[in-house]
């Protein structure tokens, strides 16, 4: 007898960008097929709590229903368990529609039984909003290490570049992956490609990427008293950091964003 299939829905809590008619469609068919299943509220909170069943899932192997391939890649790497990429199929709820995922469930060997759905809310209200690095893709510029305030990422003992505290991360702020000249940071819930994990392809390349001549992030925040709203919004247009981020920028973290960018 085949061993069955393990299989993770991930939810995506704290985010609208998995369509909630995708999303129920989906868990719908799950349940109607009485296949057995673990699901997340996320998997990027899952990650960042490095919770034990994710270990279990890399070594075994089985089908995970969530986001770009890319973006779990590297959310499993980055917990400290790399999936067997031969053993691992990756269903993407943001792009295939319900009925393409459906299909593809009833083509695997499943076991019946009741699913099991656990939920990780925790007792704070923090969004799992962090960044995972691509490895295939990093050059160990330090480019994102160097520009972000909140030290979020470190240099590992090996002098790699990796994310250190998550929580540190500021929600909705992709500012370090605008500055990564390899495209290599993701934000799983990120809007648009390529940080949110979809590949890197030529035609979204630029559409992303800023050069860091071109930020002078001092310049903007000290015209402020004159510019107004208009100076943030300079800037939150050049890397999409949200206005509360910007606030909470004091004047010797824009001295040193500026001493990093023009370095």
């Amino acid at each position: 007898m085949s061993e069955p299939v393990s299989i993770l829905f991930c939810n995506c809590s704290h985010s609208d960008i998995i369509k909630s008619g995708v999303k129920s469609a989906v868990l719908e068919a799950l349940q109607q097929r009485g296949i057995v299943f673990k699901g997340l509220n996320g998997l990027c909170r899952a990650a960042k709590e490095r919770q034990p069943f994710l270990k279990e899932f890399a070594q075994h192997g089985g089908l995970v229903i969530a986001c770009y391939p890319r973006a779990v890649k590297w959310l499993f790497h980055w917990s400290g368990n790399p999936l067997d990429e031969d053993k691992v199929t990756i269903l993407n709820m943001r792009t295939q529609n319900p009925e393409l995922i459906i299909s593809e469930l009833d083509k695997l060997l499943t076991a019946k039984g009741e699913p099991v759905i656990d939920k990780f809310v925790g007792e704070d209200n923090w969004i799992p909003w962090f960044p995972v690095i691509d490895k295939d893709r990093c050059s160990n510029c330090k480019q994102c290490m160097n520009f972000c305030l909140f030290s979020v990422y470190k240099q590992s003992q090996e002098g790699r570049v990796i994310v250190e505290n998550p929580a540190n991360c500021k929600t909705n702020c992709p500012a370090c992956a605008k500055m990564c000249p390899q495209q290599a940071i993701i934000f799983p819930k990120y809007e648009h490609s390529p940080i949110n994990g979809d590949e890197v392809m030529s035609e979204n390349e630029g559409d992303t990427k800023q050069d860091p001549a071109n930020i002078d992030i001092n310049k903007m925040l000290r015209n402020r008293q004159k510019g107004g709203v208009d100076a943030y919004k300079e800037i939150a247009k050049k890397l999409d950091i949200p206005s509360d981020v910007l606030d909470s920028m004091g004047p010797l973290d824009v001295d040193r964003v500026n001493d990093l960018i023009e370095d």
